[in-house]
């Protein structure tokens, strides 16, 4: 296999990542792996090789991400850091810095979570890459939101809206819209959540993404149980956990 062949496969896997499993990913990962690895073995490190199995690196962290194994995720990730780092404006550092940010995010680590999300900004920022930017600004909201900084978390959610509106991306604006539903439902602005999340839903034909709707169905939920509607509430609920399991279960 050449070093073509091994980039042909590795994008195929990058770009289909959210539709297999994270079993099926880490598979496919660790084949790109050994076939990198063939390469340096025979002593043959053609240009462009150190992207590419740091690319491979941040699929395998992100497969662990995925399946709750912290430990790992953060290692492949700090492993295809140290491939990255040298190259630092490009895309591909600033995905690595943005999914360390996710797993310090996960781990509580707010203050980490947040260097590793500007360090995404500003490589973004440099490259002039308005859908990196607005990624970066929807994580930053979600640090603030963890952090209980509900109106910093709403002003950076409605700057992330705004541009994945603007250029109809529609799975990163249900992500937003939800997340921006949850700051409303924190603050008591039950009418408000329920716009969201109702515009969220309707998005949702649009977007064809299953899990998104469940959060959506879970989130309504929350509002529902908060407004003393138990019966609706439990009901989404129901919808959520049975559509969780078919994806999981197909």
């Amino acid at each position: 296999m050449s070093v073509s062949d091994i980039e042909t496969l590795v994008t195929n896997i990058e770009e289909k990542r959210l539709q297999h499993k994270p079993e099926l990913l880490e598979q496919l990962a660790n084949k790109a792996l050994e076939d990198i690895n063939a390469y340096v073995v025979q002593d043959r490190n053609p240009q462009g090789l150190d992207a590419l199995q740091a690319r491979v690196l941040l699929l395998l962290g992100f497969s662990c991400l995925l399946t709750g194994r912290m430990e790992m995720a953060a290692q492949y990730t700090f492993d295809s850091l140290g491939l990255a780092i040298h190259q630092d404006t490009t895309l591909l550092n600033a995905s690595v810095q943005s999914q360390l940010g996710i797993i310090f995010l996960q781990l509580a680590d707010y203050n980490t979570a947040l260097d590793y999300f500007e360090k995404s900004l500003s490589i973004n920022r440099k490259l002039n890459n308005e859908e990196g930017i607005n990624k970066s600004i929807a994580n930053l909201g979600g640090v603030y939101s963890s952090l209980g900084d509900r109106d910093n978390a709403e002003k950076f959610y409605k700057q992330a809206e705004l541009f994945f509106e603007q250029t109809r991306n529609y799975p990163a604006l249900i992500s937003v819209l939800n997340n921006l539903a949850s700051v409303a439902n924190t603050k008591g602005q039950y009418d408000k959540a329920m716009a969201y999340h109702e515009k969220a839903l309707q998005l949702n034909s649009l977007a064809t993404d299953n899990m998104g709707l469940v959060n959506t169905l879970l989130n309504i939920g929350d509002v529902c149980i908060n407004t003393k509607q138990l019966d609706i509430g439990i009901e989404h609920f129901t919808k959520a956990w049975t559509m969780a399991k078919e994806l999981n279960d197909p």
